[in-house]
């Protein structure tokens, strides 16, 4: 739907410079991308999360979206259903049910549940999608993280908006921090930002938080 509804998606060069970050060797273990509304993050967080279903040469991969409740992680769920019904190829290798896409060679799932702790148990997701980290729990984000590391390999990647103000002692501002302090290679941190202190009225800075102005963002 929107700008370039039904047709191939086609990724920026900002939004290759993510997939590369998360994907590419060696791969880190978790990623934040911190990223205003309105730029697309469900979009790409839907085709992350297919490749991990379908490409990621995964046996039984387990691939989980977790946010706020289940109707937000059903957005990027049925962007990734969507994605899959519009293309002959990727049709006829899914199966399409009400709550998850299932991928029968490899025995692979993609699902979409709520961020409690308790939804997460007797998982151990090779990709863990966090849809808004800033309202998740640090019981969730532990509980993602330790059955995460089931596997020798799985990413747990957030695309969230950035934390509002007051919430100093989030998850996702812990994890801001620590991406702004760099060092880590495990750790992948992506961040869209305007400069702080910067004037309401200025362009640049909207092209600074926003990398899909005039494109896709209107």
């Amino acid at each position: 739907k929107g700008t370039g509804a039904r047709k191939r998606l086609k990724l920026r060069p900002w939004q290759r410079e993510i997939v590369r970050g998360v994907l590419d060797e060696p791969r880190p273990r978790q990623g934040l991308v911190s990223i205003p509304a309105g730029n697309g993050k469900s979009t790409l967080a839907a085709a992350v999360g297919l490749y991990g279903l379908l490409a990621d040469g995964v046996e039984g991969a387990q691939v989980l979206v977790v946010a706020s409740d289940e109707r937000q992680a059903r957005i990027i769920f049925n962007t990734a259903r969507r994605m899959v019904e519009l293309d002959r190829d990727l049709a006829a290798r899914v199966h399409i049910y009400a709550d998850r896409l299932h991928e029968p060679r490899t025995d692979s799932v993609f699902m979409a549940l709520p961020a409690d702790p308790g939804s997460l148990q007797g998982w151990d997701p090779s990709m863990a999608l966090v849809d808004e980290l800033h309202v998740v729990t640090d019981d969730t984000f532990e509980a993602m993280a330790a059955r995460a590391g089931k596997r020798d390999r799985s990413l747990l990647l957030a695309i969230s908006t950035p934390p509002k103000t007051g919430q100093d002692d989030s998850v996702m501002r812990r994890l801001v921090d620590h991406g702004r302090e760099g060092g880590d290679p495990s750790f992948f941190f992506r961040e869209y930002a305007a400069r702080p202190g910067c004037a309401v009225d200025d362009e640049q800075e909207w092209a600074n938080a926003n990398p899909a102005l005039d494109d896709f963002l209107h």
